[in-house]
């Protein structure tokens, strides 16, 4: 990459510290989260801080929160907020999402993930980029995700999260009730199966929460 930074028409993600670099997934599950009308959203192990800036640069109403995990990548988050012309509705967490979720904070109309989905696959050997790819007790899991959407949404809020279809299986959400369906699948190639597929349940509290494998 020739540059250390992704240029936006209306922001810049500075991403040279960061693990995960802005990618075709991340910028397309921005595009598609329908966020209008949101009065409060959470970006998960929000990295860059790309979701946050998409959400904000399209919701000008929103006050717009995000968990960022790694210390080197929420520092350079929280420069791509203050660097934006939405600083006033961006605040970072640098912290777990178990810790932030101890700070008992009001629910949200709309939380935005993208979050580590590997489980059986080869590790990278950079531990910051397993940290963002792999699913495992010391990162990020599925079920983590699930258990604090099921808390901290509003009645009718709305979980947006992208994954592969082998991963959006019912077992690897071990949800409680109701199924929902991805409203939108990737294929990167004509003629391929999909490889990604971003999801929005209707209410996500609402019992359940799962992702089709269609």
């Amino acid at each position: 990459m020739a540059n250390t930074y992704f240029q936006f028409k209306q922001f810049r993600i500075e991403q040279a510290h960061c693990a995960m670099k802005v990618s075709t997934d991340a910028c397309v599950l921005g595009a598609v989260a329908d966020v209008a009308g949101a009065r409060r959203i959470l970006d998960i192990g929000t990295g860059t801080g790309l979701l946050a800036l998409m959400a904000a640069q399209r919701n000008p109403i929103a006050q717009i929160e995000a968990v960022e995990l790694d210390e080197a990548a929420a520092t350079q988050a929280q420069t791509n907020f203050t660097e934006s012309p939405w600083a006033h509705q961006l605040t970072l967490h640098a912290q777990a999402l178990a810790e932030f979720a101890a700070t008992m904070p009001s629910p949200f109309d709309h939380i935005l993930c993208n979050p580590p989905f590997f489980r059986h696959s080869l590790r990278p050997p950079d531990a910051r980029r397993a940290t963002a790819r792999h699913t495992a007790p010391d990162t990020l899991t599925f079920a983590e995700l699930a258990h604090f959407a099921m808390h901290f949404l509003a009645p009718e809020g709305r979980l947006t999260v992208l994954l592969p279809p082998p991963k959006c299986s019912i077992s690897s959400w071990k949800p409680r009730g109701r199924l929902c369906f991805p409203f939108l699948a990737l294929c990167f190639n004509i003629g391929r199966a999909a490889n990604r597929s971003a999801t929005s349940p209707p209410s996500a509290r609402k019992p359940g929460l799962c992702c089709s494998k269609n």
